[in-house]
């Protein structure tokens, strides 16, 4: 096991599926942009139902979780200079994920995939991680074969409820990491029709601080008339990654009710959830 000694990293849960090796592999390349580590998590929870357990069962079912861990690990193609650590804990999956939120750069899961075993990488795991999780939370679908897409852009989703400092900052730290283009999506409700110019110029004025600061990304304005989380599933397919704010936590439901919560299911690129607070730093964090 090697410990998180407070160093940032990127976190990525798995569980042995073919999805959650490919989070896996996406979180590796993830972490070369930004010069990090990976740590690869996993969870195993003893039914309290048997509080009379043997211990020799429980260190049983540890070994098993490391072992899907270890095989997950063998697979990844990574940098030389890059470590990849492992952590097994006996915890709730969403506990032990939130906790570590704390001191990642980025939380990779898996998704479209639904393991009816420990659902570690989907379902209300996903949704309970992504809602309260104090770094970005990405979720990576298994729908496409590569996760390199160097000519793609990132699509950054922005609404008057979500579009906030963080998430612009984290889509365009990602796009000048990624070197390539970015999308600010804007889906404008029918009834108000596209030429609805207040909402352009509100978009323009949010995005000239980030423009000016990132001058070598290209950014494209794209406004689409209809519902944003149709908006944003049709942007997937093409996408490097798609950028969603999480509507703030002191709102009663605002999770439920949020385009994130709606479309994490459905993305067919990876996508990321920022809390709307400092996005962290991409400074170097290397096991030691």
């Amino acid at each position: 096991m090697t410990a998180l000694h407070g160093r940032e990293l990127v976190a990525v849960g798995v569980d042995g599926t073919p999805e959650s090796v490919h989070a896996a592999q996406w979180a590796v390349q993830a972490a070369n942009l930004r010069h990090v580590d990976v740590l690869l998590v996993n969870a195993y929870e003893v039914s309290m139902k048997s509080p009379e357990l043997p211990p020799e069962a429980v260190g049983a079912v540890r070994r098993a979780t490391e072992r899907v861990v270890n095989e997950v690990a063998s697979q990844l193609v990574v940098p030389p200079m890059m470590k990849v650590g492992t952590l097994v804990e006996l915890a709730s999956p969403v506990t032990l994920l939130l906790r570590i939120s704390a001191t990642a750069a980025l939380m990779v899961l898996g998704g479209h995939h639904f393991n009816l075993v420990d659902r570690l990488l989907t379902g209300p795991v996903t949704s309970a991680v992504a809602a309260r999780a104090d770094c970005p939370v990405v979720v990576v679908p298994g729908t496409r074969a590569s996760t390199t897409a160097t000519t793609r852009s990132v699509v950054v989703a922005l609404d008057g409820e979500t579009a906030g400092t963080a998430t612009l900052d984290f889509a365009f730290a990602e796009a000048e990491l990624r070197r390539c283009g970015l999308v600010a999506l804007h889906a404008i409700a029918v009834r108000e029709g596209l030429s609805d110019q207040g909402s352009r110029t509100s978009l323009a004025e949010v995005l000239a601080g980030h423009e000016q600061s990132h001058p070598d990304i290209p950014v494209q304005t794209l406004f689409i008339a209809g519902e944003p989380e149709d908006a944003i599933v049709d942007q997937s397919w093409a996408a490097a990654l798609i950028v969603v704010g999480r509507p703030h936590r002191r709102r009663l439901g605002s999770w439920n009710r949020s385009v994130a919560k709606a479309v994490l299911d459905h993305t067919h690129c990876p996508l990321v959830v920022v809390p709307q607070m400092s996005v962290k730093s991409s400074r170097t964090g290397r096991f030691s």
